[in-house]
């Protein structure tokens, strides 16, 4: 016999058995795939009717065995003695309607099985009774259309989701619309790894945008102000960031990068909320490279090589006059840095090597 993909496992449970008077009895169970197999302790089939303690805080199960395999009814209870769970066996395997209850007796699920697998509809029910989700399965593929009810507690909404699925995969259109029948969101498939995704505020504008392929965003990943005032727009290229907009809810630029292969490469400029560059440079691999300015409280020009200040650089007063100049090497101070006054004279001169002063003037 070709025993290639079953799965199983033995395991002792020291369980509470109730047949024909009651006694402890320690009982083995094999479990083969979807079956599981009853033994006693002289390795021997059960068979007949069973209670069985299933934890040791008083949740136990009675079932029906034939030949050491579950056939008929199997029905679970809680502690205080309420049905929980009702299953149907066939030598075995689950077979029929799976009822699982709430505490108060109403159903809390139906699923439906055909030899151990997943075949058929799976309703889910509210604590009143009242259907809140459909799925269904065929041979333990999800198919079909498959509809849910949730409550969101934040809001204490009702939000409907509708989805699709073809052998197991989505497909279709996805979507959660609230009571009004406005969308949450709406997810498009094209295939079953290849989708755009669009969500909305409560006004039914649109808030975000972005299509995935193999777990990787395509093109632009948009977002937008509830005013419908563009936010951001992240270009992608084979899942890696190209280039990177962000705007103030007036629409006036934030930030502008572009990006190589998702590291930072060529220009970046960051803007204040009056539209005012404060900083704006190239970067190259991901490092500050070439002629960067800064415009904060005051302006700086500096120049960087491989990340690191390598050049002249320029640091400005409050008032737009020249501060001081002079050079780095490898991130440090060298040669001649001059100091400057309002009338924009030198008044001092100090000499750098390696970071280290060699000499200063006044004047």
């Amino acid at each position: 016999m070709n025993s290639r993909g079953i799965f199983f496992f033995s395991i002792f449970y020291f369980i509470y058995i109730n047949c024909n008077g009651q006694q402890w009895v320690n009982v083995l169970t094999t479990k083969f795939g979807k079956q599981t197999l009853y033994r006693d302790a002289d390795d021997k089939a059960l068979n007949g009717h069973y209670k069985i303690a299933t934890s040791y805080d008083g949740r136990y199960s009675e079932i029906n065995v034939k030949e050491g395999k579950l056939e008929g009814e199997r029905k679970d209870f809680n502690k205080d003695g309420a049905l929980v769970k009702v299953e149907y066996y066939k030598e075995g395997f689950l077979y029929g309607v799976v009822k699982d209850y709430y505490v108060n007796g109403k159903v809390k699920k139906e699923t439906t099985y055909e030899k151990g697998t997943l075949n058929g509809v799976v309703k889910g029910y509210d604590f009143n009774g009242n259907e809140v989700s459909t799925e269904h399965y065929e041979n333990g593929l999800k198919v079909g259309k498959w509809v849910a009810r949730i409550r969101k507690v934040s809001t204490s909404e009702y939000y409907t989701v509708t989805k699709f699925f073809t052998k197991g995969k989505p497909s279709g259109t996805w979507k959660e619309v609230n009571e009004e029948n406005t969308p949450v969101w709406i997810k498009k498939y094209f295939s079953s790894n290849h989708y755009r995704k669009r969500e909305y505020y409560d006004n039914g504008q649109l808030k975000k945008e972005i299509t995935q392929k193999e777990g990787k965003t395509v093109g632009d990943k948009i977002e937008y102000y509830n005013t419908g005032t563009l936010k951001s727009k992240w270009t992608y290229k084979e899942g890696k960031l190209k280039y990177r907009l962000d705007n103030n809810e007036d629409g006036n630029p934030k930030f502008i990068g572009h990006y190589k292969k998702g590291k930072l490469h060529g220009e970046h400029i960051h803007y204040d909320d009056n539209g005012q560059i404060t900083m704006k440079g190239n970067f190259l691999d991901g490092r500050r490279n070439g002629v960067w300015e800064f415009n904060v409280t005051s302006k700086r020009i500096t120049t960087y090589k491989n990340g690191k200040k390598h050049g002249l650089e320029k640091i400005y007063s409050s008032d737009g006059k020249l501060f001081s100049e002079g050079s780095y090497a490898n991130n440090i101070k060298n040669g001649v840095w001059k100091y400057y006054n309002k009338n924009q004279d030198v008044t001092r001169e100090t000499n750098y090597k390696r970071g280290k002063q060699e000499y200063e003037k006044k004047y």
